[in-house]
């Protein structure tokens, strides 16, 4: 039997629920800021920046938008987070990426500069382990969505051995796909599988 679970339920549920959680805070004086960094130009990231600037739009979420040019070297980039880690108007950090490729950026140790309090996107080394061992920790959001899904449609997914295939309907139609046991530790430790939560972007099937 094949089930297809779309994301654009859950994903509607997750967003009224940061608007509720926003607004609680906004009442009481408090607001977020989270803090994008951008090296160079590049349309991948573009996309995605335009995406995150009207979701947090819609949940009363500010966004500081820092651009930097693709000529930086790695301590520039490293300190900038570091005053983004000391200032406390600042939530979350998000670093968009793939980097320029004439860059010499070891892409871990910016990451890593990140506290890893602020790290809302799981890239720093420390919160990669924690989500293995942590139920409270940041996931990376790719393993998030999934589990968030599964969590939505009352799948569990302890002792089972299930087959996921990703489908990007894009013009590449690439794929991804994979066996495994004990499936929600794998979610947690795969933040490059091909799915997004976005409904009608991308699908998942359940077997």
């Amino acid at each position: 039997m094949v089930q297809i679970l779309k994301g654009s339920d859950i994903a509607t549920v997750i967003l009224n629920n940061c608007k509720r959680k926003s607004n609680e805070l906004c009442k009481l004086g408090k607001s977020i800021l989270l803090a994008v960094i951008g090296v160079g130009k590049n349309k991948s990231f573009e996309s995605y920046l335009k995406g995150i600037m009207s979701k947090s739009k819609q949940c009363n979420i500010k966004v500081k938008y820092i651009h930097l040019s693709e000529d930086i070297s790695q301590n520039f980039l490293i300190d900038t987070i570091h005053d983004l880690n000391s200032d406390n108007s600042v939530n979350g950090i998000l670093i968009l990426k793939p980097f320029p490729k004439n860059l010499n950026i070891n892409a871990q140790e910016v990451c890593d500069a990140i506290e890893p309090i602020k790290d809302i996107d799981c890239v720093t080394s420390v919160n990669l382990a924690s989500s293995f061992v942590n139920k409270d920790s940041y996931n990376p959001c790719t393993a998030e969505a999934c589990l968030r899904i599964f969590d939505y449609y009352g799948i569990n997914l302890e002792s089972k051995n299930n087959c996921l295939e990703f489908s990007k309907l894009s013009s590449s139609r690439s794929q991804k796909s994979s066996s495994v046991n004990n499936l929600s530790k794998y979610l947690k430790s795969n933040s490059s599988l091909n799915f997004g939560i976005k409904g009608g972007v991308t699908v998942l099937c359940w077997y």
